[in-house]
C-alpha cells in the first residue's frame, strides 16, 4: 500500500515537471531576438538533455512555442535547431565523447551550435547578419549552464549567489517570452515578481524591477507598462515597512500613475491590482521563505556567515585570555640574551669569552640549557668540571641554565595548547563552511526550564561560587558551576574567571575537552598561590535527548525521576591544580518530566543524602521555586549556620511543542 502511494507521487512529481518543461519551452521559444532567433530556448532543450528533462516534453514545447497562423508564417529555425541539438548530443553519444566533456560545457556547446547555425543560413552569410547571429548563439551559449542547474536544483538544496543569478536570467527570459506571447499576461507575472522582491527589501524590488523593465522592453512590450512596473516595485519597497497593506495598494497607485504618462499605451491597472490582491492574501510564512530563498542576501548563506562571526568572536575572546599566560614567554635569542645580561656582565673574563668568531660563551649556555632540559631534576646535582672549565660561574650558569629550560618548556607547553586551540578553530569553522550542505536541524524532542539560587558563606561577603545558565549558538544548553577555594573575593575571581573562560569557549564551539585542558593550562599558569576552583559543567542537547556531564572536582549532579533519583558522581582533581587533569564524563538519556539539580559542594555535600529525599519530594515545583527550596534544606542541615557557599541550579525537561 505504502509502496503504491510513494509509487503515485513519484508519478504526479514527474508529470508535474514534464508540464513546466513544456510551458517554459513555449514561452521561451518566443523570446526571440535578431533574426527571429530563440536562443533561450535552444539554451533549455540543450540544458535539459543533460539534466534528465523528458525529451518529448521539451520538443512539444519546442513545436507548441513555433506554431502561428497561419500556417505559413511557422517558426522554422527553432525546430531546426532543437534538432541540430539533438543530433549532436546523439553523436557525442556514440562516440563515447560524453564521457570525457563536463556536462556544462557540453551543453553550453550543443545550444551554441543549435542557434549558430540556423542563424546563418537566415543571415545568407552577410556579414552584419551573421553577426548578429553569433551574438544569439552566444546568448545561448552563455545561458544553457545557467538553465541546466535550475534543472539540477531539489527542494531542501541550499541556494547560493549563482543560483539566484540563474533564477534572475530565466525569469528575465520567461517575461520577455510571455511578452511576445500575451502582453496583460506578462504584465500581471512581472507585477507579482516585483511585489515579491519589494517584499524582501527595497534594494531586491528596484532590481527586479528593472530586470522586469528590460525584459518587457525586449519582449515588445510597450515603454510606459514596464516603467510603472520598475516605479511600483520601488514604492512597494518604501512602504514594505509598513506592512502588506500599504505596500499593495502604494504599488497599484505608482503603476496607475506611470499610466497617465501615455495612457494609450498603458495596459491598464487591472494585471497590478490582481497582482496586489494575490500578494496580500499569500501566507507570511510563503513569502517569507520565498525571500529567503531568492531575494535576501544570503539566506542559509548569511546564517553560516553569522555563525562564523559568532564563532570567530568567541574565539578571539578566548585566545586573548590564552594570551594573556603566553605573551611574556622568551624565545631562544631572548634566552641568550637574557643570560649573558645576567651571568656576563659583571665578569672579569667576559672579553676572553665573548671576544671572536667562535662562539664559545654561546655554547657553553645552550649546552648547559639542553642538559637541564634532557636531565630534569637530575640536573641538580654537583656542577661538573668541565663546566667549571668553561666558565668560572659554573654553578650560576647551571642554576640560570635550569631556570631558562624551564620558561621554554612552559613555553612549549603553552605552544602545544595554543596548536590544539588553533586545531579546534580550524574544525569550527569548517564546519560553518559545510553547514549550507547540511539538512536542516531536526525539531527539538525536549524543552527546558531553569532556576538558580545562590548564597554566600557570610552576609556581606562575596561568594566564591559562579555559575551560568545560557544557551550555546548551536542550540545545546549549558549549565555550568565553578566553586573557587574558600570564600571571599579571591575565591570569587577564580570561580569567575574559570566560569567566563570556559563559556568564552563553548559559546566557540570547542569541544568540551579542549576548553577544559586549555581553561586548566592557563589557571595553572596564573593561578595565585594554592587557589583553584572546581568545575561542574552540564551541556544539553534538547535535540538528541542526551545530558553530557563533565566534572572536576565537582560535587554529585542529581536527576529526578517518576520514582527515583539518579547520582553522577563527581571527582578527581579541580581546574588549576596539575597540568593534564582529566575530567569525568557520563552521558544520560533524558525523558520529560525529569529534573536535574547540579551545585556547589557547601549545598549538596549537606546531610547524607537529605538533598535526593527533598528533591524526590518537591520536584514538582517550579524550577525557581524547586532551587530556593533546595537551597533552604541545604542551609537547615547544615551545622553550625552555613558552612560554605552555597549555589543550587535546576533545570526542568519536559516535552517540546510541535511546531
Amino acid at each position: 500500500m505504502l509502496k503504491t502511494q510513494k509509487t503515485g507521487r513519484m508519478e504526479i512529481s514527474r508529470l508535474v515537471r514534464d508540464a513546466l518543461a513544456l510551458a517554459a519551452m513555449a514561452l521561451l521559444a518566443r523570446a526571440q531576438v535578431m533574426l527571429g532567433l530563440a536562443p533561450f530556448a535552444l539554451a533549455l532543450f540543450a540544458a535539459g538533455l543533460y539534466a534528465q528533462a523528458n525529451p518529448a516534453a521539451l520538443l512539444a514545447g519546442c513545436v507548441l512555442g513555433a506554431l502561428r497562423f497561419p500556417w505559413a508564417l511557422t517558426d522554422l529555425l527553432l525546430p531546426s535547431g532543437c534538432a541540430l541539438v539533438l543530433l549532436g548530443a546523439l553523436l557525442l553519444d556514440r562516440f563515447a565523447a560524453r564521457a570525457a566533456l563536463r556536462e556544462g560545457p557540453l551543453c553550453a556547446l550543443l545550444a551554441g551550435i543549435g542557434t549558430l547555425l540556423p542563424g546563418l543560413a537566415a543571415a545568407h552569410l552577410e556579414a552584419y547578419d551573421s553577426l548578429l547571429a553569433l551574438l544569439a548563439a552566444s546568448a545561448a551559449v552563455l545561458c544553457a549552464p545557467a538553465f541546466r542547474a535550475l534543472l539540477l536544483w531539489r527542494p531542501g538544496k541550499p541556494v547560493g549567489m549563482d543560483e539566484r543569478a540563474c533564477a534572475a536570467l530565466a525569469l528575465f527570459a520567461l517575461l520577455m517570452g510571455a511578452c511576445a506571447l500575451w502582453p496583460p499576461g506578462a504584465y500581471f507575472l512581472a507585477c507579482l515578481a516585483v511585489l515579491a522582491a519589494a517584499h524582501a527589501s527595497l534594494g531586491a524590488g528596484a532590481a527586479l524591477g528593472a530586470l522586469a523593465l528590460c525584459a518587457l522592453i525586449s519582449g515588445g512590450g510597450a515603454m510606459v507598462t514596464a516603467v510603472s512596473v520598475c516605479l511600483g516595485g520601488a514604492v512597494a519597497g518604501l512602504l514594505r515597512p509598513r506592512g502588506r497593506l500599504y505596500a499593495a495598494p502604494g504599488f497599484v497607485l505608482a503603476a496607475g500613475l506611470a499610466g497617465l504618462y501615455a495612457p494609450e499605451a498603458y495596459a491598464g491597472p487591472v494585471a497590478p491590482a490582481l497582482a496586489a490582491l494575490c500578494y496580500v492574501v499569500v501566507p507570511e510564512a510563503w513569502l517569507a521563505a520565498l525571500c529567503d530563498a531568492l531575494f535576501r542576501p544570503g539566506g542559509r548563506e548569511r546564517a553560516a556567515r553569522e555563525e562564523a562571526s559568532r564563532a570567530l568572536n568567541a574565539l578571539s575572546a578566548a585566545f586573548g585570555e590564552l594570551a594573556a599566560g603566553v605573551a611574556n614567554l622568551p624565545d631562544e635569542q631572548a634566552v641568550l640574551v637574557d643570560m649573558r645580561k645576567r651571568l656576563c656582565a659583571q665578569c672579569s673574563g667576559y672579553e676572553r669569552c665573548w671576544a671572536g668568531d667562535d662562539g664559545r660563551a654561546v655554547r657553553a649556555m645552550c649546552r648547559s640549557i639542553a642538559d637541564a632540559a634532557a636531565q630534569g631534576e637530575a640536573y641538580d646535582d654537583e656542577t661538573p668540571p668541565d663546566v667549571m672549565r668553561a666558565c668560572r660561574r659554573g654553578d650560576r650558569l647551571r642554576a640560570l641554565a635550569r631556570e631558562e629550560a624551564r620558561a621554554l618548556e612552559e613555553r612549549g607547553g603553552k605552544e602545544a595548547r595554543a596548536g590544539e586551540m588553533f586545531r579546534q578553530a580550524e574544525r569550527i569553522l569548517g564546519d560553518v563552511a559545510r553547514q549550507r550542505a547540511r539538512p536542516r536541524d531536526s525539531p527539538p524532542r525536549l524543552s527546558l526550564a531553569w532556576g538558580a539560587s545562590a548564597r554566600s558563606m557570610r552576609s556581606g561577603q562575596p561568594s566564591g561560587d559562579a555559575h551560568l545558565l545560557r544557551r550555546l549558538p548551536d542550540g545545546r544548553t549549558l549549565a555550568l558551576v565553578c566553586d573557587g577555594m574558600g570564600s571571599g573575593e579571591a575565591a570569587r575571581a577564580e570561580s569567575e574567571r574559570a566560569a567566563r573562560l570556559l563559556w568564552k569557549f563553548l559559546s566557540a564551539r570547542v569541544e568540551p575537552a579542549a576548553a577544559l585542558s586549555a581553561t586548566n593550562a592557563l589557571m595553572v599558569a596564573r593561578g595565585a598561590g594554592d587557589m583553584f576552583a572546581t568545575v561542574d559543567l552540564c551541556l544539553i542537547d534538547s535535540r538528541a535527548g542526551k545530558a553530557q556531564f563533565w566534572k572536576l572536582a565537582a560535587s554529585r549532579s542529581l536527576i529526578a525521576r517518576e520514582g527515583e533519583v539518579l547520582v553522577v558522581e563527581g571527582g578527581r582533581l579541580p581546574l588549576g591544580v596539575l597540568e593534564g587533569v582529566s575530567p569525568m564524563v557520563k552521558e544520560v538519556e533524558l525523558r520529560p518530566g525529569d529534573v536535574i539539580v547540579m551545585g556547589s559542594d557547601g549545598a549538596m555535600e549537606a546531610g547524607d543524602g537529605a538533598m535526593e529525599e527533598a528533591l524526590a519530594e518537591k520536584r514538582t515545583l517550579a524550577p525557581d521555586r524547586l532551587s530556593e527550596e533546595l537551597l533552604r534544606t541545604a542551609e537547615f542541615l547544615a551545622q553550625d549556620g552555613r558552612r560554605d557557599d552555597m549555589t543550587v541550579v535546576c533545570i526542568g525537561v519536559g516535552k517540546a511543542r510541535a511546531p
